[in-house]
């Protein structure tokens, strides 16, 4: 702060820039001509003449995209749709740390919470929306799905690197109609990439900070093609870092490209994306194991070194994942009334995840039938220390098409989407010797038959067909925007699983229809009011959940087929903008779900790796209240605030297995009161710099409310200097990015959930256990210094 005070005083004296028009798009059309410029001139005597204007916008961008004049800092774009939504521009998202991800770019959007326990960004975090898990918010990367699409956990690291995103689009509340996502109830992230330039030119960077962290990224853009109307863009990046407790870290591969053909009615775009990471795991934390750390100094973390017997050993908690992703986006306008949008997509992505387990020689379990002596080495009183693989295939192929017919007051809207998935695990063991290392590489386990040792062994297809109309009419100059739509979702599962004693197949169909509605009034050019009703829904997430789950020391089933009813929202918002010298909007919301489904993250038994288990918790209300506030550039300061009151509550009673819980009425898990964030940035073209503060509430943990996650502040900052060009080099620059300022220690997320964290009686007077609630330790102090130019 004393920087950005610094470098105002060193400029009061040069007036404020005149910001832009940035107005742009199909949105920002329908917003110019809300209302007609009056003109009170007189008309001049004589013949009729025709006025000529010129408007000249201009803005000064960096290699790297920024243009110096966006509301907020690039945080709070000129919004039109009838519902609330942000969108963060390369204004905002070229100042964060080269390292970060999408969940951390959008931490300070209101509603959002971010549960980060990487100061980088480079690994997997957790993020809720409106008090709803980040598993039910619709992730949509250049308009295909981007989540995982079994349990829809978005590695948001995987998908692109931040220096090639152009924006991201946050939706509170229900996603889009013409959105390919099936499981956001709690509203959708939708990023895209940046466009090649029409210029010839490239970009590199590199960067280091704290944890032996460091990144290097170099992009190529080839400029216009000769006639061909072809240009593209490619980019390559290496990033690795140090786990900040416990052993081991994590590196990343990854490449980007684009290449676009631009047509006399549109464009085609070829998008390829290939992803390696390797990442060893951090460890969730109870309430008592954290209390320990903090009074201790002794972190709960993974061994560095390895002993027999030390599941715990770091090399034994590994993700290893592949990602590559193929899409062909065309935005077509077949004549001056019809446009069609085609988006053909694949993608491929493999592990395992690894964890670790004490596997019996003899007298173990696969499945419901006991086996006879292994023969294992290594092994000491009668078992061995073995590596559990989690190993699983996914490959995804989809095609999104809508066709649209426009005339003077209205837009008709046909689309559908069908996505095909087959996905396949294999849970298997893999014996480690006094190392710690696997025998034999990857050598999996096998029975005195012959047969791979797994707890698990399925197969999941999956088929999804959506469909939908959307209509938008619009009257009085474009003053009143009328827009209702429907969709109709079909999904189809099919599940086996070759253990023994399971049910082998398990097949279900769903249909889910799915209304919108939704006005809006422009007052003026820069008021807007605006109501919507919206619904969506959420299948059952993870295949687990449609399968019976086996340990390898019993022959009873851990966990079995749960309830499989999908989750259904209906939402309702009433909302106000303007825009302006300063953007502000707020917006009130009521949600009301029912067959909620709360990701609950827990070990499975004997296998020390987590994975994502679906609780239902019947119906849940969720009511609030969200503000953002963003100006511009005034003396190249651009302060920021959002925030966000949420009331939620859980509906029904809970069933707990021997008894029902009384938490009807109780506030709802990971629903924290009020959260909030402030920001100022600067930037007069070569100072700039920006600082975050953000506030969470405590949030619950327990059903019953009897175990909470207390509440955080953090604060970030930026500081950086833009050079002249000089020789081949365009724009260099440094940049320092400082993340958790004060090294604030905090719990940031809420892993696993529980019905009460006190043993009690039901509510029919039978006892219910306590559950244990874990925890995510929050991100600590770190800082990545950056150097990059264009050329």
């Amino acid at each position: 702060m004393l920087f950005l005070l610094a470098v105002a005083a060193s400029t009061s004296a040069h007036a404020a820039p005149v910001a832009p028009d940035t107005t742009h798009g199909a949105a920002g059309a329908a917003k110019k001509k809300a209302v007609p410029a009056r003109s009170t001139a007189k008309p001049a005597s004589g013949p009729a003449q025709k006025n000529e204007y010129i408007h000249v916008n201009a803005s000064r961008a960096t290699p790297d995209g920024v243009t110096l004049n966006a509301p907020g800092g690039g945080r709070m774009s000129v919004e039109t749709e009838a519902r609330s939504q942000t969108t963060l521009t390369r204004d905002y998202i070229a100042k964060q740390s080269p390292t970060a991800n999408l969940n951390t770019l959008i931490a300070m959007v209101p509603g959002v919470v971010l549960g980060a326990k990487d100061p980088m960004g480079i690994e997997s975090d957790h993020m809720n929306m409106r008090g709803l898990d980040g598993s039910e918010v619709g992730y949509v990367f250049e308009g295909i799905p981007a989540a995982n699409p079994t349990t829809y956990v978005t590695h948001t690291q995987m998908l692109v690197d931040s220096e090639n995103i152009g924006s991201i689009r946050v939706i509170q509340g229900s996603s889009s109609i013409d959105s390919p996502v099936y499981w956001a109830a709690g509203g959708e992230i939708n990023a895209r990439m940046i466009d090649p330039s029409h210029q010839m030119h490239g970009y590199v960077s590199t960067s280091g900070g704290t944890y032996g962290s460091n990144k290097e990224f170099a992009r190529f853009e080839t400029g216009d093609i000769g006639n061909t109307g072809l240009r593209g863009m490619a980019s390559f990046s290496y990033t690795r870092s140090n786990n900040w407790f416990g052993g081991g870290g994590v590196y990343r591969y990854h490449v980007d490209s684009k290449l676009t053909k631009d047509w006399s009615i549109g464009n085609t775009s070829l998008i390829f994306g290939y992803t390696r990471e390797n990442q060893a795991s951090y460890p969730t934390v109870t309430m008592a194991s954290w209390n320990a750390w903090q009074k201790t100094g002794k972190s709960p973390g993974y061994n560095k070194d390895y002993y027999f017997g030390n599941t715990n050993w770091y090399k034994l908690h590994l993700e290893d994942e592949n990602e590559i992703h193929v899409m062909l986006p065309s935005d077509l306008r077949l004549s001056d009334s019809l446009r069609l949008q085609v988006r053909p997509y694949y993608i491929h992505r493999t592990g395992p995840t690894i964890g670790s387990s004490m596997v019996p020689v003899s007298g173990g379990y696969m499945g419901s039938e006991q086996y006879g002596n292994l023969g294992l080495p290594y092994a000491q009183k009668g078992s061995a220390t073995a590596i559990a693989y989690n190993n699983w295939q996914e490959d995804t192929a989809g095609l999104s098409s809508e066709i649209s017919w426009t005339t003077k007051h209205n837009t008709l809207s046909f689309g559908d989407w069908y996505q095909y998935t087959d996905y396949g695990v294999l849970n298997d063991y893999g014996v480690v010797n006094n190392a710690g290392d696997a025998v034999g590489g990857y050598n999996p386990v096998r029975l005195p038959s012959g047969r791979v040792l797994a707890t698990e062994d399925m197969s999941y297809i999956q088929q999804v067909n959506t469909l939908y109309i959307a209509d938008t009419f619009r009257a009085f100059n474009n003053r009143l925007v009328i827009n209702a739509a429907f969709k109709a979702s079909m999904v189809g599962r099919s599940v086996t699983n070759d253990i023994p004693g399971t049910q082998y197949s398990n097949n279900k169909n769903y249909f889910e229809p799915l209304p919108q509605v939704s006005l809006t009034y422009f007052i003026t050019p820069h008021n807007q009011v605006y109501i919507n009703g919206t619904t969506s829904y959420r299948m059952p997430a993870s295949a687990n959940a449609y399968i019976d789950s086996y340990k390898l020391t019993s022959p009873n089933p851990t966990t079995t087929i749960g309830n499989l009813k999908p989750e259904y929202d209906i939402s309702e918002e009433v909302g106000y903008r303007h825009t302006g010298l300063f953007n502000f909007s707020l917006a009130l919301f009521n949600m009301n779900l029912t067959n909620h489904q709360v990701s609950s993250s827990e070990y499975l038994p004997g296998d020390n790796y987590l994975t994502s288990v679906p609780l239902n918790v019947g119906g849940e209300t969720i009511r609030g209240v969200q503000v953002e506030f963003g100006m511009k550039p005034w003396h190249h300061f651009s302060p920021y605030l959002s925030g966000q009151f949420l009331h939620a509550t859980t509906d029904n009673n809970f069933n707990a297995g021997t008894d029902y819980l009384p938490t009807a009425g109780k506030t709802a898990i990971a629903a924290p009161k009020f959260s909030g964030s402030i920001g100022l940035q600067y930037d007069n073209g070569h100072y700039f710099g920006n600082a975050n503060i953000l506030y969470v509430d405590r949030q619950y943990s327990a059903l019953m409310d009897n175990a909470a996650m207390p509440s955080y502040i953090t604060a970030n900052l930026t500081l950086g200097y833009r050079f002249h060009s000089f020789s081949r080099f365009r724009s260099p620059q440094i940049q320092v990015n400082i993340m958790n300022v004060g090294d604030n220690h905090y719990l940031s997320a809420v892993s696993g959930y529980g019905g009460t964290a006190k043993a009690m009686k039901g509510m029919n007077g039978n006892a219910v256990s306590a559950s244990t609630p874990s925890y995510f330790a929050g991100a600590p102090f770190a800082v990545v210094a950056s150097v990059s130019t264009g050329f």
